[in-house]
């Protein structure tokens, strides 16, 4: 199966404002572009609230090596010309293509919500934020905090 959006020209910024305008539409709050040292985005930080006195903070990365990876994978299957591996349009390309998953999976999750499927805190619960430790419910869910629920409780 190919990746999705593996040779997209849509560039970045566009695909950010698309993610942006979609997060808005369904009562996101504080919306805030996470920037590496080259002002490239990185992530998608923002805030949800389910209920009256209740903020959530999200955060979406942009996990660029990873989709680096897959282009690297794909020209060496043949699938992809071995132009995509020059920079700098071998990262720009992996920004692009990692930004338009993110914004088809944002879209579609967020579809649910309009089927009445799931609520908004249902489905970003891997990537609610904690500010104090700086990682997500997942990241802590991996370094063992969420052992626990992870492997199941022990009936008593």
């Amino acid at each position: 199966m190919a990746v999705r959006n593996i040779t997209t020209q849509i560039a970045s910024e566009k695909t950010i404002s698309e993610i942006i305008k979609i997060l808005a539409q369904f009562g996101a709050k504080r919306i805030l572009q996470d920037l590496d040292d080259n002002t490239n985005v990185i992530g998608i930080s923002f805030v949800i609230e389910p209920a009256p006195d209740m903020r959530i903070p999200i955060k979406l990365p942009m996990k660029v090596e990873k989709a680096r990876a897959i282009i690297e994978d794909t020209v060496r299957e043949r699938k992809l010309p071995k132009k995509f591996l020059k920079e700098p349009y071998h990262t720009d390309q992996a920004m692009r293509v990692g930004w338009r998953i993110i914004k088809d999976w944002v879209h579609s999750q967020l579809s649910l919500v309009l089927m009445n499927y799931a609520e908004p805190v249902e489905i970003f619960l891997p990537y609610v934020y904690d500010v104090k430790s700086n990682k997500t419910v997942f990241e802590q869910m991996l370094e063992g905090k969420l052992k626990q629920m992870a492997l199941g409780h022990e009936e008593g």
